[in-house]
């Protein structure tokens, strides 16, 4: 139906747009996007992570306390941090 041709067509340009921001991005704290895929569904292929992405480790429940130091919890603190000053002057 019309409304959900509108809905696609919606979420398609909002995608493009965004992976269109996301190829442009050069940071040594962001990932890089390589490419997209729209079938079967929308996906952004991105630079491999050797460890897994920081979502993914934050909430593993076979990451423990013990497995990461103060100093490279800190480090992952100004990691982001950076990055996302980088993200905030683009503006």
């Amino acid at each position: 139906d019309q409304a959900s041709a509108s809905a696609m067509i919606f979420k398609f340009n909002e995608f493009r747009r965004e992976a269109s921001i996301h190829s442009s991005l050069r940071h040594p704290q962001l990932i890089r996007l390589f490419g997209i895929c729209i079938q079967p569904n929308f996906r952004m292929i991105l630079e491999f992570m050797d460890s897994g992405d920081l979502y993914h480790m934050l909430h593993s429940t076979t990451v423990t306390d013990e497995m990461l130091s103060m100093n490279q919890r800190l480090q992952i603190v100004a990691d982001v941090a950076c990055g996302m000053a980088y993200l905030h002057s683009l503006d």
